[in-house]
């Protein structure tokens, strides 16, 4: 189960990321990956996408570029940093899924159920209404 919803949790990040214009959110994270750009500025803004894409998977196509450059040092103290920050993100996300306690996967299952299987469908399996969304009647 372990691996199946993280292949899903993958799934939904790369949509909602994109890979080049194509992204859910419409915002275009592979554009804003350029390891080439320098400045802190720069840096940081890589370090975001990079952290983006590599919670993407492996099917995103600058995965390993990003991964690469979440791997690389820094002599800046605060960029070393938040490079830490994005690699202990990435450990608490993806190595939560099957680890001490599987909780963590439970619940990300149970979530991704309810987007395949939305709760709010009526006992003969028809989409309905959630039960929490009902409108009231007021009197």
């Amino acid at each position: 189960m372990t691996r199946n919803v993280i292949q899903k949790f993958e799934t939904i990040v790369l949509h909602l990321i994109g890979t080049g214009g194509d992204s859910l959110s419409s915002i275009d994270v592979s554009s804003q990956f350029n390891p080439s750009d320098s400045s802190e500025a720069d840096i940081g803004r890589n370090l975001n996408a990079a952290f983006l894409v590599t919670l993407s998977g492996k099917s995103h196509p600058l995965y390993e570029e990003a991964n690469q450059y979440l791997n690389m040092t820094h002599d800046n103290n605060l960029l070393q940093k938040m490079v830490a920050f994005c690699r202990h993100g990435q450990k608490l996300l993806i190595g939560g899924f099957g680890g001490e306690s599987d909780r963590f996967t439970e619940r990300v299952a149970g979530v991704l159920h309810n987007c395949e299987a939305p709760a709010d469908r009526s006992a003969s399996g028809q989409p309905g209404v959630h039960p929490t969304h009902r409108r009231r009647e007021v009197a």
